[in-house]
């Protein structure tokens, strides 16, 4: 039996009946974020989307790349993720929009002790979380988001690396760039 991506085609659809309006913008994005793990440590994302502005909400599928730091405190090892991501965001309203927001990606976890040694593990990343976006400026929305993070090891040979979940929290500023 086949499996016909319908959702899939449903979405192409939509973004390529939707792309041509005035109302769809270019969004360039950054996050700044206090991050939480087995210690703390700190993050950052930059993000390109494409704002499809619908009926009641606003949809923006986008791409990005960041990094998670954590650690390393005397007598533990820490970690670093680099990771390369896509995904979405969904806005409701405007001014004052809640929205939630989902990614997946690939990406490397670099374990620093405490030694100068490094052992290195790739694989799939994982986030998601929700935000809340305030337009002060027509063209600048700033934002408080909350998520939780993940990085699931490549193979069995990475068994030793235990999956990665961290949490994080910050802002965020996106520049809202009009279509042409």
């Amino acid at each position: 039996m086949t499996r016909r991506p319908t959702g899939l085609l449903f979405l192409c659809l939509l973004s390529c009946t939707v792309a041509g309006r005035a109302d769809a913008a270019l969004r360039p994005a950054g996050d700044l974020d206090f991050a939480l793990g087995t210690q703390s440590g700190s993050s950052w994302a930059g993000r390109l989307g494409w704002e499809l502005d619908l009926v009641f909400a606003r949809l923006t599928p986008e791409m990005g790349v960041g990094r998670v730091e954590l650690g390393p405190v005397p007598d533990k090892e820490g970690f670093e993720i680099w990771r390369g991501f896509a995904g979405g965001r969904l806005a409701f309203g405007k001014g004052i929009a809640p929205s939630v927001f989902a990614h997946g990606g690939y990406g490397r976890l670099s374990t620093v002790k405490a030694l100068p040694s490094e052992v290195a593990t790739y694989g799939v990343t994982l986030d998601g979380g929700a935000a809340i976006e305030l337009t002060m400026l027509p063209l600048i929305d700033f934002g408080l988001h909350a998520g939780v993070g993940t990085l699931l090891p490549g193979s069995a040979a990475d068994a030793r690396h235990k999956t990665t979940v961290y949490a994080f929290a910050g802002v965020q500023m996106t520049l809202r760039v009009p279509a042409f």
